[in-house]
């Protein structure tokens, strides 16, 4: 070495195994944190699109939008709508309540609960459907309530082959509870003024009607754009959570 010249040596081994430590570790676990942080970010994007295209939607529809987390050893993170029903899995739960509203097809709404007893007792045809009358109280998000349901279904007896032993019990003692008797299912045409088949209540000496049976399939509009409204939204929010895993993963090995 000439006269003036100075050598410098440094030890990378430490730096080394901070960078093989990023690579193996952190960096891993940044793109996972991405991941998850950007799919639960989305879930939220799409129960907000829910609530605003939907009038009052139930909280178990609310709660649909559902995430599969990533984990380091399986990089993938997954949004999907789940199908629950009374807190059990029901593959029909969500397309009772999504799914026709996405796809805007007229053969997408399945038959719901009361229909397909109704359907089974051979009461209506795999083409009819029960449309509520404007005489039916409805709850708060729009909808006949379960309870009033229920009463009708014992009532008119249309509950005992169909439901389960524990629904049997339950649906039996509501129509004990001094509500017997009073819907009705007319079946014949000209036994009523409206002429139309369904279920009706006793009011005094008039039969009101509540849920009358139709022909027309419902349609819907296709209003809940899931794949395009969620695709659009990852494509702005992903650099945002990226930055934020990355520079918190930098952080932890400074």
């Amino acid at each position: 070495m000439n006269a003036g010249q100075q050598s410098i040596s440094i030890d990378t081994r430490n730096l080394e195994r901070r960078f093989v430590s990023l690579r193996t570790k952190e960096i891993p676990s940044a793109i996972r944190n991405t991941l998850n942080d950007l799919a639960f970010d989305t879930r939220m994007r799409m129960v907000r699109e829910i609530q605003k295209i939907f009038d009052k939607p139930t909280p178990i529809v609310q709660r649909l939008p559902r995430v599969e987390r990533a984990s380091k050893q399986k990089l993938e993170a997954n949004l999907y709508l789940a199908e629950f029903s009374g807190g059990q899995t029901n593959r029909k739960a969500a397309s009772r309540a999504i799914v026709p509203h996405m796809t805007g097809q007229p053969n997408t709404r399945l038959k719901k609960g009361l229909e397909y007893r109704l359907m089974k007792q051979g009461r209506i045809t795999a083409g009819e459907w029960m449309m509520p009358s404007k005489f039916v109280p409805l709850d708060s998000y729009g909808n006949v309530s379960g309870p009033e349901t229920s009463r009708m279904l014992a009532d008119i007896g249309a509950y005992d082959q169909y439901a389960g032993d524990a629904a049997n019990t339950k649906i039996a003692k509501l129509a004990k509870r001094g509500g017997a008797g009073r819907y009705i299912w007319v079946r014949r045409k000209g036994l009523t003024k409206s002429g139309a088949r369904g279920i009706y209540k006793k009011v005094g000496t008039k039969l009101v009607p509540m849920m009358i049976v139709v022909s027309k399939t419902p349609t819907y509009a296709k209003r809940f754009r899931w794949e395009e409204v969620a695709k659009s939204y990852v494509a702005r929010r992903t650099e945002y959570h990226a930055r934020n895993a990355f520079a918190q993963a930098v952080r932890k090995r400074g």
